[in-house]
């Protein structure tokens, strides 16, 4: 079985209170999940535009918790991830669409490993060459 790259929506998803049943699946099925280092970044970011509080310190020691979850597999963006995410959008300028840095560093971590990306954004990702799987839509 393929590595499996999660995007960060999975992850909020499955910090959620009630997660989605298929989202939960997901998680009972799969073995080999890994993170883009990237999917830390937007974590931390998210909690860092909070005002101080509880939901500011919920979701940072959340995010702590993921990285301890993850750790040893947590993929750096090397060289190989910055010249195909570089490539990617280069090409999706091309064709005249958008394609955000961080979406394409995810797609090319997951391509520089022949792995699987999971995200619930796939329309985000189609066209780029990565294989895709939408955890609430999965079936085993």
């Amino acid at each position: 079985m393929a590595q499996i790259f999660l995007d960060t929506n999975v992850i909020s998803e499955i910090s959620r209170k009630l997660p989605a049943p298929g989202v939960i699946a997901f998680f009972e099925r799969e073995s080999d999940l890994w993170l883009s280092c990237f999917v830390l970044h937007e974590l931390v970011h998210g909690f860092e535009r909070l005002p101080e509080g509880d939901r500011k310190r919920q979701l940072a020691d959340r995010t702590q918790a993921v990285a301890f979850e993850f750790a040893g597999r947590i993929a750096p963006a090397d060289e190989c991830v910055a010249e195909i995410s570089g490539r990617l959008r280069g090409q999706a300028a091309r064709l005249g669409r958008v394609l955000h840095p961080i979406d394409a560093i995810m797609a090319a971590t997951a391509l520089a490993r022949d792995a699987i990306l999971a995200t619930r954004n796939t329309r985000d990702f189609d066209g780029l060459g990565v294989k895709l799987i939408n955890p609430w839509e999965a079936s085993p």
